[in-house]
């Protein structure tokens, strides 16, 4: 769940600010995607772990409303769900603080469970907000189908620790320029460091990338060539650079 304040400007450390408006919001990136999915039309299951509190009961009737199939949604007792703290400033950047809750409770056993929705799906879409090992279950068992499940990695939160053998079950990674940089050590400020970055990737059995740029866009990168998507032009200001659902 993500908690959201609205401010003039950004709090400085040990600073005490008045906000302008707050609201909440369903969010956590697996979440975000999966109802976007929906709303587009596909056909979605979610599997992740909620707490038995009340943002866990609301969450729960946000996904039931969006008509995603939720039979694998765990609950963890005594515990709470996931929480976002959000400062958006009026110039429409953010600081966010996750606590992740029952996101770190998931276990690969749990997703076992769910070997047969993962098996027949198209795309399995995974984030980094769950234990690694979770994770990494996940898209072992959607690459060892014989429906040949395309896998998607969104490299968020990044870690600078993510063992190469993670690669290997990966159709395309998706990380941003500071992900980018905290996953392979390497600076990206310039395009040419960028395309160094995601090379070293490809080496690593990464087949593809999708870097998004922010409002400068966003490169797909393949072994054969490197694609500029540059972003929509916006003829608004920018309220909120973060999109929740």
């Amino acid at each position: 769940m993500d908690l959201i304040s609205y401010v003039s400007v950004l709090p400085k450390p040990g600073e005490t600010i008045t906000g302008n408006s707050f609201q909440s919001s369903f969010g956590g990136k697996g979440a975000n995607q999966a109802v976007m999915a929906a709303l587009l039309g596909d056909k979605v299951a979610f599997v992740g772990k909620i707490g038995d509190d009340l943002y866990g009961s609301q969450m729960i009737k946000n996904f039931e409303k969006s008509n995603i199939d939720i039979s694998h949604l765990f609950i963890a007792k005594n515990t709470s769900s996931g929480l976002a703290m959000i400062f958006v400033s009026s110039g429409g950047q953010n600081t966010i603080v996750v606590t992740p809750g029952a996101n770190d409770l998931i276990t690969p056993e749990e997703v076992r469970k769910a070997s047969k929705v993962i098996q027949n799906a198209k795309v399995l879409l995974v984030q980094l907000e769950i234990p690694m090992e979770s994770t990494l279950e996940a898209l072992k068992i959607a690459k060892t189908s014989p429906n040949k499940v395309t896998t998607i990695l969104n490299s968020a939160p990044a870690k600078s620790a993510l063992p190469d053998h993670i690669f290997q079950y990966v159709d395309i990674l998706c990380p941003n320029e500071t992900e980018l940089s905290i996953i392979t050590g390497l600076p990206v400020n310039s395009l040419e460091e960028i395309k160094k970055a995601t090379k070293s990737l490809l080496e690593r059995g990464v087949k593809q990338l999708i870097v998004t740029l922010g409002a400068d866009g966003s490169l797909l990168v393949t072994p054969n060539k490197v694609v500029y998507i540059p972003a929509a032009k916006l003829s608004s200001p920018v309220i909120d650079t973060a999109g929740d659902d």
